[in-house]
């Protein structure tokens, strides 16, 4: 058999990935302007010739088999790398096309935005689209190709399909505006008196934080409770309370001498950033561009920048 004879024809893979993506032969058939009978043979085809079943039905639903949901990953990297092969076979050292990366907006604004911007500005050609969730999601989408990257700064459990790159560690601090907490009062029970500003969230880190917080009395009927980083360090910046956030959000105001490190006693946690990437993926020149960025960042901009972690 030569390299190129797959043995079935791509119309059929794009068929098979259509269904996956689109939830039904119905919707795929529309999107791909085929009748539905037309996609149905091509299903049938394409699982007579690979000699497995690709879908089990559920109801009136079609369910990737544990094969149909292996070649459905497959199929992701192959139409990225298609999608993706105009950029890729120009000869020239301009860095074109989009790079999707999955983290979380405050990543994006205080690590990303500075480590990028010296790359988009010498490579005017590359578009990057940022998409804010939480770690699980992410890391699924990054699954089934809708993102080339995830960078997050969170524990990882299941990282089936992906390859995991640990880059540094960076760790939460509490801080207050300057002159927040009266001078030569036992720090903890300074901070019982004033009011906390509290992340509501459901990552492991956070629920150290917590675990912390609970166990010093520090949340009381004043507590304000506010789902968003950057919402806690705005109303510590005016003085409202003092909150618990990551190193790299405050390091600005940290270094410039708008926010202090409280160092309040027990408060050890540390956040772990990862950079995640699809598991046999071919990226492209300018996924290949960011990528070894943000691994420069190993030993470099994110710890320079944000210090290395010190016990709490």
């Amino acid at each position: 058999m030569r390299d190129w004879d797959l043995g079935f024809d791509l119309d059929k893979l794009q068929a098979f990935y259509a269904v996956t993506q689109l939830g039904g032969v119905g919707p795929a058939a529309r999107a791909l302007g085929r009748s539905q009978p037309a996609i149905s043979h091509r299903l049938r085809a394409l699982a007579d010739g690979l000699g497995v079943p690709l879908f089990e039905r559920v109801g009136r639903q079609l369910r990737p088999t544990p094969a149909g949901a292996a070649l459905a990953l497959q199929c992701a990297e192959l139409f990225s790398l298609a999608r993706n092969l105009p950029a890729a076979i120009r000869a020239d050292d301009v860095i074109r096309g989009r790079v999707s990366i999955g983290t979380y907006a405050t990543i994006a604004s205080h690590v990303l935005a500075p480590l990028l911007d010296p790359l988009l500005a010498a490579h005017p050609e590359l578009s990057l689209r940022f998409v804010f969730e939480l770690a699980p999601p992410l890391l699924e989408r990054l699954r089934r190709g809708d993102l080339d990257l995830v960078l997050i700064a969170s524990s990882l459990r299941s990282t089936d399909g992906l390859d995991v790159h640990a880059l540094t560690r960076d760790r939460m601090v509490a801080v207050a505006k300057p002159g927040f907490l009266p001078p030569r009062t036992p720090r903890l029970a300074a901070l019982r008196a004033k009011r906390y500003l509290a992340w509501e969230g459901n990552d492991e880190s956070y629920a150290k934080v917590r675990a912390w917080a609970e166990a010093n009395a520090l949340i009381g009927d004043t507590t304000l409770v506010v789902p968003h980083l950057e919402s806690l360090r705005r109303l510590a910046l005016r003085g409202v309370g003092w909150a618990v956030l990551p190193r790299y959000t405050a390091a600005d105001d940290l270094a410039a001498g708008l926010l202090v490190d409280l160092a309040p006693k027990g408060l050890d946690v540390t956040l772990d950033f990862h950079l995640v990437t699809r598991a046999r993926s071919l990226p492209t020149a300018a996924v290949r561009a960011v990528r070894a960025v943000l691994e420069g960042a190993r030993p470099g901009s994110i710890r320079a920048r944000h210090g290395t972690p010190s016990p709490g």
